[in-house]
């Protein structure tokens, strides 16, 4: 029974970089969005064909002699044969957006928000920190025009510092020897057959390890 249920997880079939639509792909550091949109024109086009396409209007046109009146299908239409393909360089954890970073199994968002009070900046970092004003505080008794002090001010900044890093550890690497392959799912599934727990099982970290943890191992040990 127990190869049974490991056979069947072998048999699920995975997506590949070219199944994937736009948000997926943008979202999969291995993968790349590659954008192929090309107009046409609709010219030629029967009645029915000309209303088939966003873009092509089906328009009385002058004939020529004699006033002589004729239909033909104007304007111009565009086809999206944009695709995801493979990445030949996928960016390494520290050059992931935070978006491509939390998708990655093998890396780790890392929140660094320092605040600040406006009052400690001097004119240069206060001008380039959007929640802070260089402000005159001091204007002259007699000429309201002089200014005698300036001061940053506006309450408090946020810097963001945050930061994507590789994980200290291997997620899938159930029997901790460095490497996920095959050894790891059949342990998997042993976890899950004795309801066990192991956060480095638990794939698609839902707090939870069952079938859909061993889907997401299987399908990275394939991708490798």
């Amino acid at each position: 029974m127990k190869y049974l249920f490991f056979m069947l997880m072998l048999s699920f079939s995975f997506s590949e970089c070219d199944n994937l639509n736009l948000l997926q792909c943008s979202s999969n550091s291995d993968c790349e969005w590659t954008e192929d949109i090309n107009n046409y024109s609709c010219s030629g086009f029967s009645q029915n064909q000309c209303y088939q396409y966003e873009g092509c209007d089906w328009t009385l046109s002058y004939g020529g002699s004699y006033g002589s009146w004729s239909h033909t299908c104007s304007g111009s239409y565009q086809i999206d044969d944009s695709y995801c393909q493979e990445n030949p360089n996928p960016p390494t954890c520290d050059e992931m957006t935070e978006f491509q970073c939390v998708s990655d199994q093998d890396c780790n968002w890392i929140e660094d928000i320092t605040t600040g009070s406006c009052s400690s900046l001097g004119s240069y970092d206060c001008n380039s920190t959007s929640d802070c004003n260089w402000t005159c505080t001091q204007w002259g008794s007699w000429y309201s025009w002089i200014c005698y002090g300036y001061a940053c001010t506006g309450g408090t900044y946020q810097t963001d510092y945050s930061y994507c890093e590789e994980n200290a550890y291997l997620l899938g690497d159930i029997n901790s020897d460095f490497i996920v392959n095959i050894l790891d799912i059949i342990d998997l599934v042993q976890l899950i057959l004795n309801l066990e727990s192991n956060n480095l099982g638990d794939i698609n970290q839902d707090e939870l390890i069952n079938i859909l943890d061993v889907i997401m191992l299987v399908a990275i040990i394939m991708d490798e």
